[in-house]
């Protein structure tokens, strides 16, 4: 079982190694958060490139080295080099620095649930890492149904397989 929590960021330094898609999606979301999010990567994606143009990201165009950890609180491992985010996992680990991994679950001290906010409230959906692709599908359904008072949400619960129904 996991320790669902909802961390308070705003203002505090959070680490993305990684120049893409998934270094984007996990930046957008710390922004929005108020975090002040530092970018790792020889290279960035273009919405990653007008984020730092904006000012919402710090872009330090280099590859990761461990001293990149001092001061940050959260770190989202997302290179495409599975060697690079094991080293990050290790080095954050040493340092007592929530990390997740992107490309390995397993290696993550947390999981990035699939949101849904509605006004003040936020609802989030998590299979714990088993099935990222359900979470989001899960997310999906609640939103619509959220937004037209429908029951697609209801009915994909009942065609998920027991492992992630119980």
């Amino acid at each position: 079982m996991l320790y669902p929590v909802w961390l308070k960021l705003a203002g505090t330094k959070c680490l993305v190694v990684g120049g893409g898609r998934i270094a984007l999606r996990r930046a957008m979301t710390l922004v929005n958060c108020g975090a002040r999010v530092v970018i790792v990567s020889p290279q960035l994606c273009a919405e990653l490139l007008t984020m730092q143009e904006r000012g919402d990201i710090e872009h330090i165009a280099a590859r990761y080295e461990p001293f990149y950890l001092d001061d940050t609180k959260l770190v989202i491992a997302a290179t495409d080099r599975r060697d690079v985010n094991a080293a990050i996992g290790r080095d954050a680990r040493d340092r007592g620095i929530l990390c997740n991994i992107a490309d390995v679950q397993a290696e993550s001290d947390f999981f990035l649930p699939s949101l849904v906010n509605c006004g003040a409230v936020q609802v989030a959906i998590s299979t714990g890492g088993a099935s990222p692709t359900t979470a989001k599908a899960l997310r999906q359904a609640l939103a619509a149904d959220l937004e037209d008072g429908g029951n697609r949400f209801v009915s994909l619960l009942r065609t998920l397989p027991d492992s992630l129904s119980r």
